[in-house]
Formats: C-alpha cells, sequence, structure tokens
C-alpha cells in the first residue's frame, strides 16, 4: 500500500464549485484507505469538528471522500393518527433517538457540507444488505433533491487493484436491492417494537415496574430453539444397548494383544448380546478372515465463510463469534484479508493466487508453505457465482505490521493457514480393517493413518495427523487365540444444550437471521436473561416469553414466518412483489397480535412475574406433566422390550441412578412412585 502526502485544508478553502464526485464509505478507517489506495497523487485532509474527509484526484476526476460510522440513521417510533394499536417506524437521524450519540450530529453535517454541490454520489459502503441501507439513506435523508446521479461501488478488499477497479467503473443503483433492505429492518422493527412493548407493559401492569423484554422474528424462533433443547433435556429418558468387544493375541507373539469390536456397534437386544456372547465363548481360538487396506484421499477444505471461521476460532482459540467478527473486520478494514461478512467458500475466478502467494511469503511463519505451495502449481478452479455478493475469505497478501495485535495475528495466520491448504492437493490416508472370525461372528478392528499430508502440511498446527500405527504383522487366515469375549451396557446420551457456535449453525441451517446479525441475537437473548452459562441454558423467563408467544403470536417463534419473510424479500430483489405489500400484510399481522396481548395484560404480566422472581433456576413447574407420566410408561415398555422383564421398581431405581435422566422425568417419579 502506498501512502501519499498530506495537505491539511479547511472545507472553507474547498471550491465545492468544482466537479466533485462525493464517496460515501461505511467507516473512517475504510475512507482512509481508499483514499490511499485510489488518489493518483497527493491527497488534502479535511477536517472540522473532529471529523475527517479527504479530497483527490483519480483519472483526472476530482473526488470528496467522507464516511459514516455505521448507521447514521435509524427508525424511530411514529403513530398513524388513525389508530392506537400500532407504531409505525419512520427514518430520522439517530443521535435524535439515542442521546448519547449526539456526537454523530456533527458527522451528518460534514456529509452535508462536503457534499452540497456534487452532482455525482458514489456508495462505497460494504457491499451487503446493510452497506446499501446505510448508503441509501445518508443520500436519501441528506441529499434531497434529485438532481444527482448516484452510483454503487463493489469491492471485496482493501487492496489497490480491487479498489481501482471498482471506482473505474461504478454500478448503477439496484432499486429492488435498496428496498429489500429497508423492508428487513422495517419488519424486525415493527414486530420488534410492538410485540415487544406488550411484554413490557404486560410487566409494568402488573407489578408497576419496567422491565425491558423483547421479542422478534429472529429473536423468536431462537429462543424457541434454545426452549425446545431444555425441554429435550429435561424430559429425557435413556435407553440401554450394548456393545461387544473382544481381546485377542498372536500365539507367536503373546506380548502382543488386539482389541477388536463386534461388527454391529449397538446391540439394542439383551437376548441376542448373551447369545452372541454363548456362540463365541465356545471357541478360544479365531482366524482372522480378512485384512483389507484402502488407500483413501481427503480433499481440501474450502476457504472459510464467516461461519466456518467463526467456528474454527472457537474450536483452535476459544473466540465468541462475536470476538470473531470483530477481528475480522478490523483486518479487513487494514487490508489484510476480504471482506468477511459472507457466505460463499469460492474464491473469485479474477483472483491473482499466485501473487498473494509470492507477498505472504515475505512473512518470515509462511515462507517455507508458500515455497512449497507455489512449486506445486495446481490451483483449483472456482466456482464463484455471480449471485454471491461476496466471495470466501482471503488474505490480500499485505503483511502485518507491529501495531498488529496478538489476537489479529491468531485469527489472521488462521485465515492464511486455510487459505494454502484449500489450495493444497489431496491428503493420502490408509485404512487397514482387520476382521477376526469367532464361530461366525464377525470382530472388527480398524486403523487409519496419513500416508501423504497434502493439504495438512499447510494446516498440520490446527488439525491431529494421526501417525503410522505399529505394524500388527498379521497375515490373513492366521488363527489368534480368544482371551476374553465381553460386553458392556451403555445408554443413550442425552441432547446437549448449544454452545453459541452450535446455535450460529442451527440459524444459518434453518436460513434464521444474516450472517451479521446471528451472534447479535445470541448476545441479546442472554442480556434480556433468557439465557445463562457458556451452554444456552433456557430460564424460566426464556419459558414464559416462549410460552406467552406461542398462545397468543405463535408464528413469531416459528421457522416458518422467518423463512416465509427470506422469500418475500428475496422477491422484492427480483422485482416480483414489492415492499408495499409486504409491509401491508406485516401491519395486518400486527393488529391482530397487539389487540389479543392488549386484552391479556394482566395475565401476560403474572406469567411474566413469576418467571422474572424465579430467574435464577432453570424451569421448575413442569410443563405437560402428563404427557410426561405417559412417556415414562412408554418407555418402560421399550426397556421390557430390551432387557426382558423388569420391575417397574427396578427401571425407576434405574433411571433416578442415571445422569443424563431428565430432572422433569426422575421429579415425577420422586414424587408419584417413590
Amino acid at each position: 500500500m502506498i501512502f501519499m502526502n498530506y495537505k491539511n485544508i479547511k472545507i472553507e478553502d474547498l471550491d465545492l464549485d468544482k466537479n466533485y464526485t462525493l464517496v460515501i464509505c461505511e467507516k473512517p478507517h475504510a475512507a482512509h484507505q481508499i483514499a490511499n489506495l485510489l488518489a493518483d497523487d497527493n491527497i488534502s485532509k479535511i477536517s472540522k469538528n473532529g471529523i475527517e474527509g479527504y479530497e483527490l484526484t483519480f483519472q483526472s476526476q476530482n473526488y470528496l471522500i467522507c464516511a459514516a460510522s455505521g448507521h447514521l440513521f435509524t427508525l424511530n417510533s411514529k403513530r398513524r393518527k388513525n389508530t392506537s394499536e400500532i407504531t409505525f417506524p419512520q427514518w430520522a437521524p439517530i443521535y435524535k433517538k439515542q442521546k448519547n450519540k449526539i456526537y454523530l450530529k456533527n458527522r451528518i453535517n460534514f456529509i452535508e457540507e462536503l457534499g452540497s454541490k456534487s452532482k455525482t454520489i458514489l456508495n462505497a459502503c460494504d457491499y451487503d444488505l446493510e452497506g446499501e441501507v446505510i448508503g441509501y439513506n445518508i443520500i436519501n435523508n441528506i441529499f434531497t433533491d434529485e438532481d444527482r446521479s448516484v452510483y454503487r461501488v463493489k469491492f471485496s478488499s482493501f487492496t489497490e487493484q480491487e479498489i481501482r477497479d471498482a471506482f473505474s467503473s461504478p454500478y448503477s443503483l439496484n432499486q429492488n436491492l435498496i428496498n429489500a433492505g429497508l423492508t428487513r429492518h422495517i419488519v424486525d422493527f415493527m414486530y420488534g417494537i410492538n410485540v415487544s412493548r406488550e411484554f413490557s407493559n404486560a410487566y409494568m401492569k402488573y407489578n408497576n415496574y419496567f422491565k425491558k423484554l423483547s421479542i422478534g422474528r429472529v429473536q423468536g424462533p431462537t429462543l424457541n430453539f434454545i426452549v425446545e433443547r431444555e425441554i429435550a433435556i429435561n424430559s429425557f429418558i435413556s435407553v440401554p444397548y450394548w456393545k461387544i468387544r473382544g481381546t485377542f493375541i498372536d500365539p507367536k507373539s503373546p506380548d502382543k494383544k488386539i482389541t477388536a469390536d463386534y461388527e454391529i456397534s449397538k446391540i439394542e437386544n439383551l437376548s441376542k448380546v448373551n447369545n452372541i456372547l454363548d456362540k463365541c465363548r465356545k471357541n478360544k481360538i479365531s482366524k482372522l478372515s480378512s485384512i483389507v487396506k484402502i488407500l483413501h484421499n481427503k480433499k481440501p477444505p474450502k476457504p472459510f465463510n464467516l461461519s466456518t471461521l467463526q467456528s474454527e476460532a472457537s474450536r483452535a482459540f476459544r473466540f465468541s463469534p462475536t470476538l470473531t467478527m470483530s477481528i475480522a473486520e478490523k483486518l479487513y478494514l487494514h487490508g489484510l484479508i476480504s471482506y468477511p461478512r459472507t457466505t460463499s467458500q469460492e474464491l473469485p475466478p479474477h483472483l491473482d493466487i499466485k501473487s498473494i502467494i509470492k507477498n505472504l511469503s515475505h512473512y518470515v511463519g509462511f515462507r517455507n508453505f508458500a515455497q512449497t505451495l507455489l512449486s506445486e502449481n495446481s490451483f483449483p478452479k472456482s466456482n464463484y457465482k455471480i449471485q454471491d455478493t461476496h466471495p470466501a475469505i482471503y488474505p490480500t497478501g499485505i503483511i502485518p505490521n507491529n501495531k498488529t495485535t496478538s489476537q489479529e495475528l491468531k485469527l489472521y495466520e488462521l485465515i492464511v493457514h486455510r487459505f494454502f491448504s484449500s489450495l493444497g492437493v489431496d491428503s493420502k490416508w490408509n485404512r487397514i480393517r482387520y476382521v477376526i472370525d469367532v464361530n461366525g461372528n464377525n470382530f472388527v478392528h480398524e486403523v487409519e493413518y496419513i500416508v501423504d499430508l497434502g493439504w495438512m502440511h499447510y494446516y498440520d498446527k490446527y488439525v491431529n495427523v494421526t501417525q503410522t500405527p505399529k505394524d500388527l504383522n498379521l497375515i490373513e487366515g492366521q488363527i489368534l487365540n480368544v482371551i476374553r469375549i465381553q460386553s458392556s451396557k451403555k445408554f443413550e446420551d442425552s441432547p446437549k444444550r448449544y454452545s453459541h457456535i452450535d446455535l450460529l449453525k442451527k440459524m444459518e441451517r434453518e436460513d434464521i437471521g444474516t450472517k451479521s446479525t446471528r451472534a447479535y441475537v445470541i448476545n441479546t437473548l442472554k442480556n434480556r436473561g433468557y439465557t445463562s452459562g457458556s451452554r444456552l441454558q433456557a430460564t424460566n423467563l426464556a419459558f414464559a416469553v416462549c410460552n406467552i408467544s406461542k398462545k397468543y403470536i405463535p408464528d413469531i417463534i416459528s421457522t416458518s414466518m422467518t423463512r416465509s419473510m427470506e422469500r418475500d424479500l428475496t422477491q422484492i430483489e427480483t422485482g416480483v412483489i414489492t415492499s408495499e405489500d409486504v409491509l401491508t400484510t406485516t401491519e395486518t399481522k400486527l393488529f391482530s397480535i397487539t389487540k389479543s396481548m392488549k386484552s391479556n395484560l394482566l395475565d401476560i404480566g403474572l406469567i411474566l412475574d413469576r418467571a422474572v422472581k424465579s430467574n435464577t433456576k432453570t424451569q421448575s413447574k413442569i410443563p405437560e406433566r402428563e404427557h410426561w407420566v405417559t412417556k415414562i410408561d412408554s418407555f418402560y415398555d421399550l426397556w421390557c422390550e430390551r432387557l426382558g422383564e423388569i420391575s417397574q421398581e427396578s427401571y425407576f431405581e434405574q433411571l433416578i441412578k442415571l445422569k443424563n435422566t431428565g430432572s422433569w422425568i426422575k421429579d415425577i417419579i420422586r414424587s408419584e412412585h417413590m
């Protein structure tokens, strides 16, 4: 990156009558980066009231570059004159709603003054729906006259080539895409503000105390995932199964023991287990009936998208999804990686991979890897599709400087190693399967080890590589002595509570939320007191909010509503339907929901009050008790099928002793059967 010389000037000294193109960036650092990468010669820095912008020339055109600070405009409440039921939003400067952000007034004034006479405006915010909304709101709310040409620039990394290419060929605005982004914000606001308000009003009406409670189009199904998982844990009844393992020795090498598992990994009937054991114990010798060696390949992983980066950073460094996102954004703004909020795992076809690798070879930790990769010279073809807003996350080739923090370095190195490994060749593995015959019953001993690292050479810091096992020196048809054949009784594991990463993956699979909002939603649930612990345990309040929602607003906790909304947004983008169509439908639904909740405020308030007062506990009152009593009875029949006839008393005693038996099940057994 080339940093130009700066000349400081006052905004009053600018000749705004010159034919300036105004460029609006999403963040100040982005504006700084673009200015440095775009300028043909010197840059003038413009400042006023602590806000900075830049004047420069690119391809004989004059540019003024300024920056937002994320959203400068937000949705604010507005009631229609003809109704008292629904709160409707309108866009307003964020400082009017959030008094602690009054400083943003200076930034809005600066942008307005800088672009007051510009006839051309470029939206250079992040190229996604949020960037569309941020840029559009600035242009639409600050520059209200229509005598301006507005364009969009798209880039995925802060590299000189990509920035200059983007500004050389700006896009016409996609109004449908803008409308989709605006509609998402408005619908989410309308559900969030109207329904959440009724929850808070109900709580306040009951005990005259305000508590901020919330539910929304994305919060609802996400919270329901957590509650449903808690129900599954609390109501869990395990069932037994068996594993059979044999221990064998080579008579010629009695110190060499071989363990092998029965070919059916889970045996669900005790009588079958006993039959197998009886047959096997009749023979003290066994035969190695087959040895099968299979050489197989494991393909390289794809480069990261945001979800896989968050998951891997959690596994490797215990970074939270929010922290990973924050660090990745800093790396992006410093030009070290491409745009991180992406769902694609494909590299762009135009990417100069060799140049990136050569640049990375100047970093001591990457030198040997880069040289090896360049020698292989076999880079995969890209499957990048034009509909992918941004490609996979990749390093730009820019090397970190001494200001890069240790956390940033960790994540950066992880991204580089993943990038390297995605370009590598298949790793080669050998799997050896030994089958031991004991009186017609097969026992299997299987080992797998790596033969050729391939792509894992570049990623071995983050993966476990199985070393070559000690050679058993066995041959097919060989006789082995049976030391013992024994069974072990096991029990099915109960479900586990979601971790942050687990829940992110669940939201992604169910198409709930967006790549940039999912981690924020999970944190919001915690801040509202709906979850506790690193493993997300649903609190009493979470149960209460979900139960109330099921009764009065079942759509808000279902995935179907959110999926339907995503389809609507896609249809807005393609021009099939309009934003007005979606907002009219939303309005109609909300009239019905709020009317129902308003007429039951005291009942809802009572439920919420009880939940808040006992919110340090998990769900204390067992919901649908009779359902779980029936479940206990039905599982008794299943236990008898597997174990043979056993007494109910024995069944209850074993359930009580098992750690993974749900707390509700144990409480019911203790209260009704013991």
